[in-house]
Order: C-alpha cells, then structure tokens, then sequence
C-alpha cells in the first residue's frame, strides 16, 4: 500500500469514532486491523489486542465517553508508518466532565491494516 492510503485508513478510523456507531466501528476494525494487532501505549507493556480486543475497546470508549468526538490535527506518512496527532474530546460518563486528551500515535502498517500502534497521551487543558 502506498502511504496515502495508508494515510487514509487511518483517517477512515479516526473518523469512524465520530459516528459513535458500534457497529460502523467494529466493522472497521474487522477491515482495518490485523487479527494479531499489538498496541504499546503511554510506555506500558505490549498488549497483543488482536481485532476482539480492538473491539471490546470501541465499546469500553463509547461508554466511558459516549458523545466522542476525534478531530485529527496532523497526519505524516513514510514507508509502513503512519504518524497521526489527534484530540478526542467529549464528556466522562463517570463524572459527567468535560474531557479532552492530546494524543500522537504511530501505526506500523502491513497490506492495508494496522498491525501495531504506539500512542502517547496526556489529559489536555481546555482551550488548548
């Protein structure tokens, strides 16, 4: 795949969340990540989440913060890599808050799917 579309199935998932469609969701991930898909977030272990695990985390994310709304602010792409900086931001469930978290996430892509993704993100100030 060439990075544009590379570049464009990630811009297809981040926009998904906007949805807050389960369903349109899951489905993507179905299409779009690996069955073996690896996540590496905020410097924890390697969780190997695989498609079911992607999916239990769309449903645990549209729960904990069911009006969702990602807007990705950057997007580059080189070889299998894409690199994506993006905010969501929407209400927590649990304490009926506003949230908004800053995030930059690579992706390592193999035949158009995401085989494995490292994200860092902090809670962003609002406003920023």
């Amino acid at each position: 795949m060439s990075t544009y579309q590379n570049k464009v199935i990630l811009r297809r998932w981040f926009e998904a969340w906007n949805t807050r469609n389960v369903s349109v969701l899951e489905a993507l991930v179905d299409e779009t990540f690996t069955a073996d898909f690896v996540a590496h977030v905020n410097a924890q272990p390697a969780a190997r989440m695989g498609r079911e695990g992607m999916k239990q985390f769309v449903r645990t994310g549209l729960k904990n913060t069911p009006d969702i709304q990602i807007t990705v602010e950057d997007m580059i792409a080189e070889g299998d890599r894409v690199a994506v900086r993006y905010t969501p931001a929407g209400t927590d469930a649990s304490t009926g808050k506003p949230t908004r978290t800053l995030v930059i996430q690579i992706c390592r892509m193999v035949g158009g799917k995401m085989a494995e993704a490292w994200a860092a993100n902090v809670p962003a100030e609002s406003g920023t």
